[in-house]
């Protein structure tokens, strides 16, 4: 977790993405030989920030920056499934153990279910409840279920149709 004096030190950044969040941060030993890279040779690779200015990928940095005293740098992306660009930049470049990798599919999981359960109180609002039905014929016609989140977030994840039951 980042703290709230660093995040106000760089008012560029809004917040922190959830899916930035559910990855874990690095170890004590990484995090201080990013401290000692930062300090000798400045910052590599730029805090990458979504359309909203949300904390996309470079929490272990932006704290490195922060402690070594030194200015940051950002990248605007935009993105239309943060959950996958955030695992696509670290699932699998970083050493990850299985429990991680399982926790952070957890938690991408339950950001599908939210969504899905956004998407039908929209359909109830707009086609469903409280919706009078006009008199006369009613065509039905039969439409395939979308994947369930926990088996979009395990494909997603690389781990086939994971279920956290």
């Amino acid at each position: 977790m980042i703290e709230s004096e660093i995040l106000a030190a760089f008012p560029e950044i809004a917040g922190v993405h959830p899916a930035t969040e559910a990855m874990p941060m690095a170890s004590a030993d990484d995090y201080a030989d990013l401290v000692k890279d930062i300090r000798e040779h400045g910052l590599a690779v730029p805090i990458v920030l979504d359309e909203k200015g949300m904390l996309l990928d470079g929490r272990n940095r932006l704290r490195a920056l922060y402690e070594a005293r030194v200015d940051a740098r950002f990248q605007r992306v935009h993105c239309n499934d943060p959950w996958m660009y955030v695992w696509s930049l670290n699932g699998a470049r970083r050493h990850l153990t299985v429990g991680q990798k399982a926790a952070y599919a957890y938690k991408w999981e339950e950001a599908l279910k939210a969504k899905a359960k956004e998407r039908q109180r929209a359909a109830g609002k707009n086609h469903g409840r409280g919706q009078k039905i006009a008199s006369g014929n009613v065509s039905l016609s039969y439409q395939q279920s979308s994947p369930q989140s926990r088996d979009q977030a395990g494909d997603k994840a690389g781990k086939g149709n994971c279920r956290f039951d």
